[in-house]
C-alpha cells in the first residue's frame, strides 16, 4: 500500500519511482547481515567460542545445511542477488575449510556418507555440524512426527564426538523446537547455536559469531515448544525457559532509573491496565 499500487498511478508517489537499481543495494546488505546477526542464539559454550582466527588451522563443516541456500532463507522471501552459506562464510576467515555432507538431506539415513564425515573430522583443528531442518519438513501443511533431529542427524554428531580430537561446533538452523539435550551433555560438543533461518547472509553471521567478531546478546529461541520438557523425548529441558548466553559477562551497577507514566481511562468503568517497559 504504502507504493501506491491502490492510489491510482503508482508513479505519482514517493516510492513509484523504484527500480533495479534499489533492490539488494549495499545497504541493504549490511541490514541482511545486522539481521542475522542479531537473530543468532548461543546457547552453549564450554570455552570454545570465540575461536581465534590466527592459531585455529582448518576447519570441517558437515551437515545438510553447511552448505545450504534456499534453506537458509526459508518459504516467504524473494531471490537475493547473492548468498553466503555457512562453509562460504567460514572460508572467509579460516585458508583451509573443507566440506563433507555426512547427511545430505534431513531424513539420512546413509551409513556410508555418515562414515566418510567421520573420517574425515579426525584431521581437523574444528568440526562445525550445520543440522536442523529445512522446508522438506517444515512449512505449513506439513506435519513431521517428533522433535528429534532427523534421520542420521544425532548418529552423525555422536560418530564425531566419539572420533575426533578437536573442537566441535553444533549450529541448529531450524524455527520448530528440537531435542537436542544429547548434544548439550556430549563434552566434545564446545558450543551450541541456535540461527533459525538466517536469510542471505546467515553464512557470514555465523562464521562472525564462531569466530568472535560478533558476540550475540542472550535471547530466548525457539527451541523450547510449549509443554516442555514433556513433549520431548529426553524428557530433560536443557535450556530452562530458553536461556542463552553471550561470549562476554557482563553486570548491571549501580543502575538508577526514574520513570513518570500517566495513565489515563478514557471510559466510565475501572479497568487495569499493564504497562510494558522495554
Amino acid at each position: 500500500m504504502r507504493l501506491g499500487f491502490f492510489d491510482m498511478d503508482p508513479k505519482l508517489h514517493p516510492f513509484g519511482n523504484l527500480g533495479p537499481l534499489n533492490v539488494c543495494t549495499e545497504e541493504h546488505q549490511e541490514l541482511a547481515l545486522d539481521v542475522a546477526k542479531q537473530g543468532i542464539v548461543l546457547l552453549d559454550n564450554k570455552g570454545a567460542l570465540s575461536l581465534s582466527k590466527n592459531t585455529t588451522k582448518n576447519f570441517i563443516v558437515i551437515g545438510p545445511n553447511g552448505n545450504a541456500i534456499v534453506a537458509m532463507i526459508s518459504i516467504y522471501a524473494g531471490i537475493p542477488s547473492e548468498y553466503t552459506t555457512p562453509l562460504q562464510g567460514l572460508q572467509k576467515y579460516i585458508l583451509f575449510v573443507t566440506y563433507t555432507v555426512g547427511c545430505p538431506f534431513m531424513n539420512c539415513t546413509d551409513e556410508l556418507l555418515v562414515g566418510l564425515a567421520t573420517k574425515a573430522a579426525t584431521t581437523t583443528d574444528v568440526v562445525v555440524l550445520v543440522m536442523g531442518l529445512d522446508q522438506s519438513i517444515e512449512q505449513e501443511d506439513l506435519d513431521w512426527e517428533n522433535l528429534i533431529l532427523l534421520g542420521y542427524q544425532e548418529k552423525c554428531v555422536k560418530d564425531m564426538a566419539n572420533a575426533t580430537n578437536g573442537t566441535m561446533i553444533l549450529v541448529i538452523m531450524s524455527i520448530s523446537p528440537i531435542d537436542i539435550s544429547f548434544a548439550k551433555n556430549e563434552r566434545k560438543v564446545r558450543g551450541i547455536l541456535w540461527v533459525g533461518y538466517p536469510g542471505q547472509a546467515g553464512g557470514d553471521a555465523i562464521a562472525q559469531v564462531i569466530c568472535g567478531d560478533h558476540n550475540p546478546v542472550p535471547k530466548k529461541s525457539s527451541l523450547n515448544p510449549i509443554g516442555f520438557p514433556s513433549v520431548y523425548p529426553s524428557k530433560q529441558d536443557p535450556y530452562p525457559n530458553g536461556q542463552a548466553i553471550d561470549v562476554s559477562s557482563v553486570n548491571c551497577i549501580n543502575l538508577q532509573l526514574v520513570l513518570v507514566i500517566g495513565v489515563r481511562n478514557n471510559r466510565p468503568m475501572n479497568g487495569d491496565h499493564v504497562v510494558l517497559i522495554f
